[in-house]
């Protein structure tokens, strides 16, 4: 009985620390995710996960180049018509990592 009542106390615990996460955690979990995604060659989903990141941290440089990494990689394997928007973005984003930490 006591055990199950520690496996309680433990999970509510571990829940409670996940539920308090700051934005910054937020960021840096879905900068991983996207980093990871895009080295498995979904740019598609890293694209995803790494503007959620520069959302919740706009300030980190090294997220807005992984985000242009992964707009270049979408822009690799997109239409002849979707190539120069993809550009422009990729682009965008590497401006602003260089203007965060030149």
């Amino acid at each position: 009985m006591r055990s199950i009542v520690r496996i309680l106390v433990l999970s509510a615990l571990c829940s409670s620390a996940q539920a308090q996460s700051t934005p910054s955690d937020q960021a840096r979990s879905a900068f991983l995710a996207g980093k990871k995604a895009l080295e498995q060659n979904d740019a598609s989903k890293a694209v995803d996960f790494l503007e959620k990141a520069v959302a919740l941290e706009p300030r980190s440089s090294e997220y807005y180049d992984w985000l242009g990494r992964a707009y270049g990689t979408q822009a690799e394997n997109a239409s002849v018509l979707k190539q120069p928007f993809l550009a422009k973005k990729t682009r965008s984003a590497w401006e602003k990592a260089i203007a965060l930490d030149p």
